[in-house]
């Protein structure tokens, strides 16, 4: 998207400019982050998305657990639509999105940091590859992901006592939440157990069920919310190691995709590309690393 940028206020009070070239940008202290800011103590490595979504604004996801919260209008934020001209809050550090071009008496600010674009969308499914060609086991032809979540969920287990069910339910996606970091699998199973919990809690029909069902919700929304962004961040990674060859974090990189995706048939073209990737890219940095050591022996 023309005329998106970011701009982050430092503690000195001097004003970097950024623009977002492409479809989305990670923001953080890391080498590999599309906005690169080293000094930020605050940041964690990749602590921003941000992605343009035209006229209405900027989607912004922030990292899970970072150390730093990120704060919309004194409140945490974790993801969502921030509206162009709206900031955000890292420690001392403030950044604000924008689709205003830079006025001519500041164009000497922009800064020199390279930002990485040409990155395409789908907002559905966060796709996203590099328009250059780069990884020499990189897909001739991109491969669309599967869809992580669907409108049709599994509804409420048939059983003589729902408010029973749910709070069975309940437990056991509170339990595949936390463990969402050891095993992401587990993550997209307590989406779904999350909503047949909030299935049965309607179907108890009492006020307080139907408040528990609400809050349910919530934590369900953000859950997959955390999932989406995840994926996103994860498939932006990928494309940088493929330009790079870098075989060893692809290989890292596409067993964690092909671990989200378990819930879809193994034969489908995404999982069987992530199978490819990782099968080449292990050879590959064994082929390297038999190459390094022939070398030194030499």
């Amino acid at each position: 998207m023309e005329n998106a940028f970011v701009e982050v206020s430092m503690p000195d009070g001097s004003v970097e400019r950024f623009p977002i070239e492409g479809s989305q940008v990670t923001l953080g202290k890391s080498g590999e982050a599309s906005i690169s800011i080293p000094s930020a103590v605050e940041l964690e490595l990749e602590h921003l998305l941000l992605a343009p979504r035209g006229k209405e604004g900027c989607w912004v996801s922030s990292s899970q657990g970072a150390l730093t919260p990120t704060m919309r209008k004194g409140k945490p934020f974790t993801s969502g639509i921030v509206p162009w001209g709206g900031e955000l809050v890292v420690g001392r550090l403030k950044v604000k999105v924008t689709n205003k071009q830079p006025k001519a008496k500041r164009e000497s600010q922009l800064s020199p940091i390279v930002v990485f674009g040409g990155l395409g969308i789908l907002a559905s499914t966060a796709w996203i590859f590099l328009q250059e060609q780069g990884g020499s086991i990189r897909a001739q032809t991109p491969v669309e992901p599967p869809v992580l979540f669907t409108e049709e969920r599994a509804g409420c287990p048939e059983s003589a006592d729902p408010a029973a069910e749910a709070r069975g339910l309940e437990y056991r996606a509170d339990r595949k939440a936390d463990r969402y970091h050891y095993d992401r699998q587990d993550g997209v199973q307590a989406v779904d157990l999350y909503g047949q919990a909030e299935d049965c809690l309607r179907h108890v029909g009492t006020p307080e069920a139907v408040s528990r069902a609400g809050k349910l919700e919530v934590e369900r929304v953000r859950l997959e919310q955390q999932l989406t962004a995840d994926v996103a961040m994860l498939r932006l990674r990928l494309e940088r190691a493929l330009d790079q060859d870098e075989y060893e974090r692809i290989a890292s990189l596409a067993e964690d995709l092909d671990e989200l995706f378990q819930h879809v048939p193994p034969e489908h073209e995404y999982r069987v590309l992530m199978d490819r990737y990782g099968r080449e890219a292990r050879a590959e940095a064994e082929r390297a690393r038999r190459a390094d050591a022939k070398e030194k022996d030499d």
